[in-house]
């Protein structure tokens, strides 16, 4: 896949293991068969501290692509200059032909819709793509286990099997145990698709009937552990309205943990 790694903020020489986080997930989420490159991307505002931010910037991303191609991954790069960071995105992400988007998570204090920060509401709304927020506290060779929850009749959303395929080699490059939590009828639906393309993986399947179950798996999340939610946009139809509190419970119930949120693909 041809993915678009967002390792923006104000001052991004402050933060280069974050970015080289975010770097492993895209590598090890990345079908190896695919001669495509990464895209790393740096958004800075259009202010008085553009030509520094710029600077900063690009020389995060250079450290970047030494980090991929010690892997034998070839990265592109860009500094983007935007008066509005969720435009400089979607116009990248379109000038690069990506396919999917990743980014670090906003970090904000407070329990309220600013859990996703400035401009990731605009994004969401701005991109029909797959989009993953990442807040990885530690490094991913340390993962021993994924646990994901999948909201019922996700199995008939366009971009259903795109994050199957995606959280399956993270799984199989980590070598961790991955557990699936959902409806009988899509667990089913992801067993045969893991059974089929990554027998390998070492799956487990464990019934959740009901999408307000998801606080009590908090405790079941240990340090070593990412938990990911795949949640849908409004309008589709595996939108449910207690979605809607995801940013209150994440933050109540999942503060300090390595978090992975999905946006299903419309395409």
């Amino acid at each position: 896949s041809r993915g678009l790694g967002d390792v923006y903020k104000r001052q991004p020489m402050k933060y280069p293991e974050y970015a080289q986080r975010l770097v492993n997930v895209a590598m090890m989420m990345r079908n190896p068969k695919n001669t495509t490159t990464l895209v790393g991307l740096n958004v800075v505002y259009d202010d008085e501290d553009m030509r520094r931010n710029q600077e900063q910037g690009q020389q995060l991303l250079d450290r970047m692509t030494k980090y991929a191609a010690a892997a034998d991954m070839s990265m592109q790069t860009q500094v983007r200059v935007a008066a509005n960071i969720a435009n400089g995105i979607r116009h990248a992400f379109k000038e690069f032909r990506a396919t999917d988007v990743l980014i670090g998570m906003h970090m904000h204090p407070e329990v309220s819709q600013k859990f996703w920060g400035a401009f990731h509401q605009s994004l969401f709304n701005g991109l029909n793509s797959q989009i993953i927020m990442a807040r990885l506290n530690q490094p991913l060779p340390t993962i021993r286990r994924i646990k994901v929850v999948v909201p019922s009749r996700a199995q008939f959303e366009p971009g259903f099997y795109r994050w199957l395929e995606r959280l399956s080699r993270l799984a199989e490059n980590l070598d961790c145990r991955i557990a699936y939590h959902g409806r009988q009828d899509t667990l089913t639906r992801i067993r045969q698709y893991e059974l089929n393309h990554h027998e390998s993986v070492r799956a487990e399947y464990v019934e959740m009937e009901h999408w307000n179950e998801l606080p009590t798996l908090a405790a079941q999340i240990k340090e070593d552990h990412i938990f990911v939610v795949v949640t849908a946009r409004k309008g589709t139809v595996s939108f449910k309205n207690a979605m809607e509190r995801l940013p209150e419970e994440l933050t109540k119930y999942f503060s300090g943990k390595n978090l992975m949120i999905i946006f299903l693909s419309l395409i």
